[in-house]
């Protein structure tokens, strides 16, 4: 009874310890999706103010005033920069590229990246995404009375790096807890496995040395456990020698 409950409590760990890994695995993946949930949430901010300044310049345009000479552009541009820290600059460009209105000390009249030109002035009316040094981009392009390409808008901004715990391990939870769960997996069935090996070989040094078995070879279990089963035995008898004299005496009074 004694080997089944040592093997079972030994299956009862290992099994613990799988469960506790599979629930930690599932707090990431849960902590995985708030943290996409929240990109998501903090990058639709910029949506909504790139959004705004390209329809805040659209109802010029359809009045039919060109684009580098509509009032209040910079201080539109400007005042979208103040409202999020975050962003690092916003530029107005033409249909060819150049920049007429800007957040930056120096950048009228420079050209945006060749490779921005067919992405940010395309007619498509949803906003186009990438990255540069710097951080992300965002940019979409402006429409005007006659549902032309008159220019754009390009928004560019750097998210805080969210140094946390999570932060770090996020990308490699996935791989590394499915890596502990099969090293666990596989180190709980060889621990049983020897276990359960170890455990015939005791019991049947114990019946060897009760007599109720074949004895065994002592060098199979190394000379000190083979002693040291001896002397367990030996005590057993003592002990129960001595509740017999115990419980002799008991009768006598």
């Amino acid at each position: 009874m004694r080997r089944a409950y040592t093997l079972n409590r030994y299956l009862a760990i290992a099994l613990l310890l799988t469960l506790t890994l599979t629930l930690t695995a599932a707090v990431f993946a849960w902590l995985s999706a708030l943290e996409q949930r929240g990109t998501i949430l903090r990058e639709s901010r910029f949506e909504f103010s790139l959004n705004n300044v390209k329809s805040s310049l659209e109802l010029g345009l359809e009045l039919g005033l060109p684009l580098h000479d509509l009032p209040g552009a910079q201080e539109l541009i400007e005042r979208n920069r103040m409202q999020e820290p975050v962003i690092l600059s916003i530029d107005i460009f033409d249909a060819n590229g150049h920049i007429v209105f800007t957040t930056e000390t120096a950048g009228v009249g420079a050209n945006l990246p060749q490779a921005w030109m067919a992405p940010c002035l395309s007619r498509e009316r949803s906003n186009w995404s990438s990255q540069d040094d710097a951080g992300n981009v965002l940019c979409g392009s402006v429409m005007n009375g006659y549902d032309q390409v008159a220019g754009g808008v390009v928004l560019r901004y750097r998210l805080p790096n969210r140094a946390s715990a999570f932060g770090v391990l996020g990308r490699y939870w996935a791989p590394a807890l499915s890596a502990l769960l099969v090293l666990a997996g596989l180190g709980s069935l060889a621990g049983w496995l020897v276990l359960r090996h170890t455990e015939r070989l005791l019991d049947r040094q114990t019946e060897a040395i009760t007599g109720h078995g074949a004895a065994l070879d002592v060098d199979t279990l190394a000379g000190p456990l083979a002693a040291g089963l001896t002397t367990l035995e030996r005590l057993e008898h003592e002990l129960a020698a001595t509740d017999r004299e115990t419980d002799r005496l008991d009768n006598l009074s």
